[in-house]
């Protein structure tokens, strides 16, 4: 199952982040951008340079990536017509 919200059984983090990062079509430095870290980190991240991240690290990630999928979402909805209605 290809989820973002954990990494696969066997996945390190290293190629969690790239995998996630790919999906939602995000070059290096816009995820670095949007997760408020250095640019070079998430390099060091995703060739395994980086084993442990620290929790801002980690929050910025998150959030960058969840605001990424609230934004496509909202444009699959403007693009295909979709739209809650209660």
């Amino acid at each position: 199952m290809d989820t973002f919200k954990t990494p696969n059984s066997d996945e390190s983090l290293a190629s969690y982040v790239s995998r996630v990062r790919k999906k939602l079509n995000l070059t290096q430095s816009e995820l670095a951008d949007a997760a408020g870290i250095h640019g070079p980190s998430v390099g060091k991240i995703e060739r395994g340079l980086t084993l442990k991240i620290n929790r801002r690290t980690l929050q910025g990630l998150a959030i960058s990536y969840a605001g990424r999928l609230r934004h496509r979402a909202w444009r699959a909805s403007r693009i295909f017509g979709c739209c809650n209605q209660g």
